[in-house]
């Protein structure tokens, strides 16, 4: 973790994005005293969900849409 006070982070924000853009956290602490006042860090990883899987019935199911098929909006907008 990199630790800068406000004034420093002040003068090299970039550098501090930058740091964090890497995996880094940077601590901002007050001028005075070195209390910490914030912390900037990566967001966290997003992953997919893994219980819905595309594809699950791929093969076993078949859906199958008859040309003369009709549904009004009205009816749409029901279901």
């Amino acid at each position: 973790m990199t630790t800068l006070t406000v004034n420093d982070f002040i003068k090299r924000v970039s550098e501090a994005l930058e740091t964090v853009k890497n995996g880094d956290t940077v601590q901002i602490t007050a001028d005075k005293n070195g209390v910490p006042m914030a912390v900037l860090a990566p967001p966290p990883q997003t992953q997919a969900n893994p219980s819905h899987k595309l594809g699950l019935y791929e093969g076993k199911v078949k859906v199958v849409i008859h040309e003369d098929w009709e549904m009004t909006d009205e009816e749409f907008l029901k279901s």
